[in-house]
């Protein structure tokens, strides 16, 4: 009698356990499920807008952090408008809305984005780092006008992008490489220089001049 007992009690603290580890996954997946269970994204009818004010215009492939899981290809863009994140259901094919405080981290182009409220709100690359420095792009909306369009009036965005060097805990807007190359003293000649040997525009729209030029600043 006792061995069956003791053997009653081995099978049931395995199926207890058993119970456990599925529960435990069930748990998982839901958890992890949650990044496509947003709330439907309002959109811009064509009838009303004449453009949209998505960065990018098309989705693109990310990886987002949300809950604590990091999901990879996502489908996604943000509205420059709302500050929301937009992401493609794969399941559904709808477009669902993610404010940018319940989000833990998002990445495109393989550059993190980060939701900010200075220098102004919104949304910004991390095009390069150093151990005082730090190299940011803002894409944001600048204006929003009516227009005639037809027989209707419809809004119209303009979208922008701005470069902002953060250092000893100020934001310099930067457009060149004399205003970048200026905020380092000791490296200006050098930063100048290669930026010239370079043929480097250091717009905001040059991205991968930015990054070039953060990767030669950390060399110096």
């Amino acid at each position: 009698m006792k061995r069956k007992k003791s053997k009653n009690k081995v099978i049931t603290f395995r199926t207890l356990a058993m119970v456990f580890l599925v529960l435990m996954s069930v748990h998982v997946h839901a958890q992890r499920g949650q990044l496509y269970s947003g709330l439907l994204e309002r959109g811009y009818p064509k009838a009303q807008y004449a453009n949209t004010p998505y960065y990018p215009q098309q989705f693109q492939k990310g990886k987002v952090t949300y809950h604590g899981y990091t999901y990879e290809d996502v489908s996604l863009k943000i509205d420059l408008a709302t500050g929301q994140l937009i992401i493609l259901s794969p399941a559904t094919g709808l477009s669902l809305a993610y404010a940018p405080q319940d989000l833990d981290q998002i990445e495109m182009n393989g550059l993190p984005l980060v939701y900010l409220e200075k220098p102004s709100v919104g949304w910004y690359e991390i095009i390069s780092k150093g151990e005082d420095w730090m190299l940011y792009r803002q894409h944001y909306v600048s204006s929003s006008t009516r227009e005639v369009q037809g027989s209707s009036i419809v809004m119209r965005f303009t979208l922008s992008q701005k470069v902002y060097l953060f250092r000893q805990e100020k934001w310099i807007a930067v457009n060149g490489r004399n205003t970048f190359s200026k905020q380092f003293k000791e490296q200006k000649s050098q930063l100048q220089s290669f930026a010239k040997k370079q043929g480097l525009k250091l717009n905001a729209q040059d991205l991968k001049g930015w990054k070039l030029m953060g990767e030669y600043l950390n060399t110096l």
